[in-house]
């Protein structure tokens, strides 16, 4: 219906459409239906993220790798739209990283990880980090803070679409420490039913797709340069919750094969990684 900029409209009138603008931005812009979009976040979502890893490297002397568990506790803060996409912050407000190697345990509490994250979460669940606190020693070796608030974001349709299909759903992320890492992932999100989540009624999106992961470098202990070549399957499953535009929990596995080359040998490797992310705190 088309409405004549000279029409009059009443004081009344104009209260009920200042009412409604009102109700539409308290719950993000949506009418009432469901939401597949990022919206702004106050307070921030409370996230508890847990991750395995295991490295499995076959040596002329046998079977040797690595393994590492990491449980951290996340807040994350969605503010207004700006280029490209929404404002993000995220905070790690607990960590603990345990890496276990043939060389003995560590294990990092992550208390230099209690600063802001902040950058710009992109309309296709990626996140481009624009400020970060820098980590020293052994903790910025081994962790990857893009990694994990990757797996807090949702690949949603394009435009929101509740009607799509499946859609594209990739990315790739680097880290250059004492090893050069770039992970890159290919692979295709889709709506899968609905699922009940703590009460609520939510929506079920999988990715499945191809991870690659390549590395080159020298870390701590090596005799020499090492590159690393992997690459498999990767799966993951996401609970959106479209009455409020969240996610409430994300299941990630992954296998990738490939091979360790240094010092003159090549030796097959495998890794496998599981993830769980689950939202301890919404309001709605």
């Amino acid at each position: 219906m088309h409405i004549d900029s000279r029409m009059h409209i009443d004081k009344g009138a104009r209260m009920a459409a200042v009412a409604v603008a009102a109700a539409l931005a308290a719950c993000g812009g949506s009418s009432g239906g469901p939401v597949f979009d990022y919206m702004a976040a106050t307070p921030p979502l409370h996230y508890e993220v847990t991750r395995t890893s295991s490295t499995i490297v076959e040596t002329p002397g046998g079977e040797t790798g690595s393994d590492e568990a990491m449980s951290a506790t996340v807040t994350l803060t969605l503010g207004d739209p700006v280029e490209g996409g929404r404002e993000v912050t995220a905070v790690f407000k607990s960590l603990d990283l345990v890496v276990g190697s043939p060389m003995g345990e560590r294990e990092f509490d992550g208390s230099e990880v209690d600063k802001p994250y902040a950058g710009v979460l992109h309309a296709d669940g990626t996140i481009t980090i624009t400020d970060s606190p820098e980590l020293k020693g052994e903790l910025a070796d081994l962790f990857d803070a893009s990694s994990v608030l990757r797996d807090l974001l949702a690949p949603l349709p394009p435009a929101g679409s509740e009607d799509a299909v499946s859609w594209p759903h990739e990315y790739e992320t680097a880290q250059s420490t004492v090893m050069d890492f770039v992970s890159s992932y290919a692979g295709t999100a889709a709506f899968a039913g609905d699922s009940t989540w703590g009460g609520h009624d939510t929506r079920v999106i999988v990715s499945k797709g191809d991870v690659s992961i390549k590395a080159s470098g020298t870390p701590e202990g090596a005799p020499g340069e090492v590159e690393m070549t992997l690459a498999g399957p990767a799966e993951t499953t996401y609970l959106w919750d479209p009455a409020v535009g969240v996610m409430r929990a994300a299941f990630s596995t992954a296998e990738t094969k490939g091979e360790i080359m240094t010092m003159g040998f090549t030796l097959p490797a495998v890794m496998m990684v599981e993830s769980t992310v689950l939202l301890d705190d919404v309001q709605d």
